[in-house]
């Protein structure tokens, strides 16, 4: 018994130094090949039922894997290696799972599984198959390891104190179930940690993460910046854009790459932050680009500059660069009348780049106004010390009122797109850059007077004020001021505008003659015996709410506005005076009623109705048909919709005459439906009571290949004294279609869209007419119709453009109703700009 006894310690012992002496093999083995993950059990107890697992993890005691990987500087042929078992007893029992097939080679940063394949419940993890399989598990507690065919260790890990495998501390005895791996902590240089300590070596991770043979292996390579910047050099004033090219990490992979950079030696932040988001300056997000834009002020010193550029990652790794930028002096700087010149448009080409300095005089929704500093003046009378300074939005805030600026744009001619035969107004556009240099003088205005603005003068004879401030010391106005009526909910909206001359000058009026101007004649050059109207060039647009801080005034014809101060602008085909300051009108004329007809006269008057009427409309038209017209006895209506609405107003005008205490006039609507597209026709209301006027015919002229608003003729009778009466008479009713764009060329199909600065030129392509059953509001179509324009085109110039417009019906009239959307794609596909709104006049029928 004894000699028995003796036997097994030796064995033991001798187990023990051999175990020891594995261990230290293993601390010194180079290979690279490492034990990176592994799970000898998932989540404990049967499952129900056991052969379809829905979770990696959840096979129970037989969900097992152990991923081996090579941390090592090359590839590792590992054919004929094994992994081997070892429980925990105290005698450890050793067994070999698996032997590597000859011919594995496991490449640098890469990964090989074996999983155990059970058929009662193994590795369920479809997502990532093992590269080997084995069917026998491992004890919980126990240890693996990985050997050469001769036996020697290259790596092992173990749980248990007595498992044959281990590194120094061992792992302690997972007894939870749970869906996890054991993994190495990640390392920066070699993919993960091996320090020869299982417990300093290993974390729990949960869910577990196996890879395979298939997946991304881990190369290692440090974080990487560098910089690059344009335009190299910058001029003071100009706005630089710098880049940063970054790499990632690996070994682990960086997250949340930060790149940081201090730019204050070129105007910028001591710490700015360099984006990759796709947000402009940055053009494509996530490409490991990081973008920052920088306005180098016009005072910064030139120069070259070192900017350091930082990078950092979540994994606390950081890389430096230094980017060389050099600030040079700009070439020229110019003053506005230098942008202006003496002419209609700028000596400068269209496009070229300029830094103009000069005095904030005011502030628009799409821009400001510029001017040059008191003092530094040409000298020229020719030329203009002003101009305007386009940014498609609201003035930035370095253009403050009464400030200097420097301003970095390109000089244009401004021509409305739906207006291309106006002059053009001279403004800086694509504005880079605006740099406030602080307070300055503002210039004093110019006092226009009849000698500036004559009768006798030419269209352009305010050229030389384009864009500066100016002052009227009297205004007349001779108009009303203009706006937009709204047909179905009856409501009025001043756009503040209206027109006026110097305050004792002769209203002017249409003349005879072809309109001066735009395009110019031949004859207008030399001998004409065409008459040519000379375009009022007199007359001032007023646009009172143009300039921030200012409100819309509503006017009529005569009121008077005394030192007026504002900017001349061009717009309309008209030199516009925006007052820098809220107008205050004194006087204007009111509405005069036409006298009551004697015994002897009769009375006839036309009278223009606002569509759609509802009872505001029909009591509006009443009182002016009552109190101002004096109830003619016959009276032309034009824009009504059919018969019933005219019949209506009849019976209005009654009720309220009859309210007031007056004699209702009892008038007979007479209406035949025409051709107009918007469904506007034109009728009459004869006056029946006392019986002075008997009516012989009323006849409609034409058809609808002749007119859209056909006239209506009425034959009467009109009794009276037997001195003067009666008196056979003929009344003719029109309603003329307006002659907007009479002059354009639509043959080659073009339209021009504008979306704020954006500018949309296209060519109509496809036109389709739809027509839906089901509509009807009393009015004369029974169908809601649809028409769909598409076609192709340039966005600012750059083709490759498309766009799709949509106009919907929705009830008579059409304006105000009529809906009206439009999309435009770039060649991409994406959508650059879009709109939809009402029609503001017209309707969608009128396009057939």
């Amino acid at each position: 018994m004894r000699s028995r006894s003796w036997f097994l310690l030796v064995v033991a012992v001798t187990a023990i130094l051999l175990f020891s002496m594995f261990e230290r093999l293993a601390a010194q083995d180079s290979s690279g090949i490492m034990i990176s993950e592994f799970r000898f059990r998932g989540i404990n107890g049967p499952l129900s039922p056991p052969s379809t697992p829905t979770t990696p993890g959840a096979n129970g005691a037989n969900d097992e894997f152990i991923e081996l990987f090579n941390g090592g500087p090359a590839p590792v042929a590992v054919g004929g290696w094994m992994i081997r078992a070892s429980n925990n007893n105290a005698m450890p029992t050793v067994v070999t799972r698996v032997i590597i097939p000859a011919g594995t080679v496991i490449n640098r940063g890469c990964y090989y599984l074996v999983v155990n394949n059970n058929t009662a419940g193994g590795y369920n993890n479809t997502a990532v198959v093992g590269d080997r399989t084995y069917t026998i598990g491992f004890a919980d507690d126990g240890g693996v390891a990985v050997t050469r065919a001769n036996g020697s260790i290259v790596d092992q890990v173990g749980h248990g104190a007595n498992g044959a495998f281990g590194e120094l501390t061992r792992l302690p005895v997972l007894l939870t179930a749970a869906n996890r791996g054991i993994r190495r902590h990640l390392s920066a240089t070699a993919g993960y940690v091996d320090t020869d300590d299982n417990a300093a070596d290993f974390a729990e991770i949960q869910p577990g993460d196996p890879q395979n043979s298939s997946s991304t292996c881990l190369v290692p390579g440090e974080l990487s910046i560098s910089g690059s910047a344009s335009p190299t050099p910058v001029e003071q004033g100009e706005t630089i854009t710098l880049f940063a090219t970054v790499t990632a990490a690996t070994l682990p992979p960086s997250t949340n790459l930060q790149v940081t950079g201090n730019l204050f030696a070129i105007g910028g932040p001591a710490s700015a932050t360099l984006a990759d988001n796709g947000v402009f300056p940055d053009v494509t997000p996530n490409d490991n680009i990081f973008t920052t834009a920088v306005a180098v002020p016009p005072a910064n010193p030139s120069g070259s500059y070192s900017l350091p550029l930082t990078l950092t990652d979540a994994q606390g790794r950081t890389a430096n660069t230094a980017l060389s930028v050099t600030v040079n002096e700009p070439l020229l700087i110019y003053l506005p009348h230098d942008i202006q010149g003496p002419g209609a448009t700028s000596p400068f080409p269209t496009g070229t780049a300029v830094i103009v300095r000069g005095v904030v005089t005011a502030r628009k929704s799409d821009g400001f106004f510029l001017q040059t500093e008191a003092g530094m003046e040409d000298g020229d009378p020719n030329t203009s010390e002003g101009h305007f300074v386009s940014v498609g939005s609201g003035a930035p805030d370095e253009a403050q009122l009464g400030h200097l600026v420097q301003v970095r744009g390109s000089v244009a001619e401004f021509v409305p797109p739906n207006d291309p035969g106006s002059a053009p107004r001279t403004e800086l556009n694509l504005v880079t850059s605006v740099f406030d240099l602080g307070a300055s003088t503002m210039p004093a205005p110019y006092n226009l007077t009849d000698a500036e603005v004559s009768d006798a003068g030419a269209l352009d004879q305010l050229e030389r004020f384009e864009g500066m401030r100016v002052m009227v010391t009297s205004l007349t106005s001779i108009t009303g001021t203009g706006g937009d009526w709204n047909d179905v909910d009856a409501t009025w909206t001043s756009d503040g505008t209206f027109y006026a001359v110097i305050t004792g000058q002769a209203r002017p009026f249409r003349e005879a003659g072809v309109a001066r101007g735009y395009p110019v004649l031949p004859c207008q050059m030399g001998p004409c015996h065409i008459p040519i109207f000379d375009g009022n060039p007199e007359r001032l647009r007023v646009d009172a709410d143009a300039l921030e801080g200012t409100a819309a005034v509503d006017l009529s014809t005569w009121a008077v506005m005394t030192d007026v101060v504002g900017l001349l602008d061009f717009g309309f085909r008209t030199y516009t005076l925006l007052p820098e300051e809220t107008l205050s009108p004194v006087g204007g004329s009111v509405v005069t009623p036409a006298p009551a007809a004697a015994a002897d006269q009769f009375t006839i008057a036309s009278f223009r109705m606002a569509p759609a009427p509802g009872e505001d409309h029909l009591a509006k038209a009443s009182l002016s048909i009552r109190t101002v017209l004096n109830n003619p006895d016959i009276l032309g209506v034009q824009g009504v919709e059919n018969l019933a609405v005219l019949q209506q107003l009849a019976g209005q005008i009654d009720t309220d005459a009859l309210a007031a205490g007056d004699t209702a006039p009892e008038y007979a609507a007479s209406l035949f439906e025409g051709s107009d597209p918007d469904g506007l026709d034109v009728g009459f209301l004869v006056k029946t009571a006392g019986g002075r006027v008997s009516v012989t015919s009323v006849t409609q002229i034409g058809d609808s290949t002749t007119f859209e608003r056909n006239p209506l003729v009425l034959r009467a009778l009109i009794e009276g004294p037997a001195t003067s009466m009666p008196q056979p008479i003929t009344v003719i009713v029109n309603h003329l279609r307006s002659l907007a764009d009479v002059g354009s060329d639509n043959e080659t199909g073009s339209l021009v869209l504008t979306f704020g600065a954006n500018a949309f030129s296209a060519t109509v392509a496809d036109v389709v007419f739809a027509d839906a059953d089901g509509y009807s509001a009393g009015g004369p179509r029974l169908v809601a119709d649809t028409v769909t324009f598409a076609g192709s085109g340039s966005w600012n110039g750059h083709p490759g453009y498309v766009y799709l417009a949509v106009a919907t019906d929705r009830g008579e009239p059409g304006r105000g109703r009529d809906t009206f959307t439009v999309v435009v794609r770039a060649p991409d596909g994406t959508v650059v700009a879009s709109s939809a709104g009402t029609l503001s006049s017209g309707n969608i029928q009128s396009l057939r």
